[in-house]
């Protein structure tokens, strides 16, 4: 299919092509020039077999019973709008999304595979009288994979059924030549590794009674997640290599009293506005505990777990930054203090390290 390029000039309201009464399969080529908003539309499956190319201001909306896409397939376009129901599996290697959001009640998923940057976010639908915006993603389960060094920005809500899980994962480098470690401490890597291991296979095969899994996935290599004005409906976890910042009001469950599990590099809510409602809150967080300005706000008989630190480093509890300038485990006053309120009481997990209490590094003589 190759609209004409007076279809871009003549800046169409809606081209649409066909209609969401019609049941039958359609089948999509290539389309070398979208037009400005474009919209695909059946009551059947969605079969993509080339590359869709539109500019960064263009829109594609579908409408559709499943959705599917070949090798050669992809989706170039500044916006994407997914409309109906089934599973949308849009795992193309071509696919280059600048922003999505998705209506497909809680029956459909999204399956998502990216090579750019992407917004969640809220785009216009025109297929409706009056036009009305879909904001964010709802969906019984999303799955979103970036590629290596890409980011998700979550400015909308994406309401999932079941297990919410955004994952990003990155190829570490070995920290020593494991031939001039010490035999013990080859042997507490090896059990470290075995038992991550057997974590990461049980939280991808946990379910919860009476919901299907739902995950949001995130997976490249410098693996930042931003999260905003979000609320999970079930306990969720948020995994990654990288930083994770939750900014604006977010909530694990509806009423905020649901458990949410962070493992990251650091965590964050940067400003003093931003709020996290959450009963029993657990953080794995290798580059030290400052959550930031805001609020973390525990439910009624909520608990904070926390670990990060390895075997080997001293823990500090500091707000300055240049206590832990010798690869010292950091832990701010401010967080314990401040950020921290309404937990029941807070444990830390692992082996036993030195504690060091200090607010200013002090000059030894």
């Amino acid at each position: 299919m190759r609209p004409s390029a007076s279809w871009r000039q003549a800046n169409f309201y809606n081209v649409a092509i066909g209609s969401k009464d019609n049941a039958g399969t359609a089948t999509i080529g290539e389309i070398t020039a979208l037009p400005k908003y474009t919209s695909i539309l059946t009551n059947g499956a969605l079969a993509f077999t080339g590359t869709v190319h539109g500019a960064a201001t263009d829109t594609l909306a579908v409408h559709g019973v499943g959705l599917t896409q070949t090798a050669a397939a992809g989706f170039e376009v500044g916006k994407l709008l997914l409309l109906g129901k089934g599973d949308m599996v849009i795992d193309a290697q071509h696919n280059k999304i600048g922003d999505i959001a998705a209506d497909l009640t809680d029956t459909g998923t999204l399956t998502l595979t990216n090579k750019t940057d992407m917004r969640v976010t809220k785009i216009e639908n025109r297929n409706v009288d009056p036009k009305k915006d879909v904001e964010g993603i709802e969906a019984k389960s999303t799955h979103i994979k970036l590629d290596a060094g890409k980011k998700l920005n979550v400015e909308e809500k994406i309401k999932t059924k079941g297990r919410c899980k955004a994952r990003s994962r990155r190829h570490e480098p070995r920290q020593q030549d494991q031939r001039r470690q010490d035999p013990r401490a080859r042997k507490r890597a090896t059990r470290r590794r075995r038992s991550a291991s057997a974590r990461a296979r049980t939280t991808g095969t946990s379910t919860t009674p009476s919901t299907a899994i739902s995950r949001l996935a995130v997976a490249d290599q410098s693996g930042d997640i931003k999260v905003k004005d979000t609320t999970f409906k079930n306990p969720s976890d948020i995994e990654t290599t990288g930083r994770v910042k939750l900014e604006g009001t977010n909530k694990a469950g509806a009423d905020g009293k649901s458990d949410m599990k962070i493992k990251a590099q650091t965590a964050e809510l940067p400003n003093a506005a931003d709020t996290l409602a959450v009963k029993n809150l657990d953080l794995d967080l290798s580059g030290g505990i400052d959550l930031g300005l805001g609020k973390v706000k525990g439910a009624e008989g909520g608990k904070i777990k926390t670990k990060g630190a390895s075997n080997s480093q001293d823990i500090v509890i500091s707000d300055n930054a240049a206590d832990a300038s010798h690869g010292e485990f950091r832990i701010s006053y401010r967080t314990i203090n401040e950020t921290l309120d309404g937990f029941q009481r807070l444990r830390r997990r692992g082996q036993s390290a030195p504690l060091f209490l200090r607010r200013h590094r002090q000059e030894v003589h």
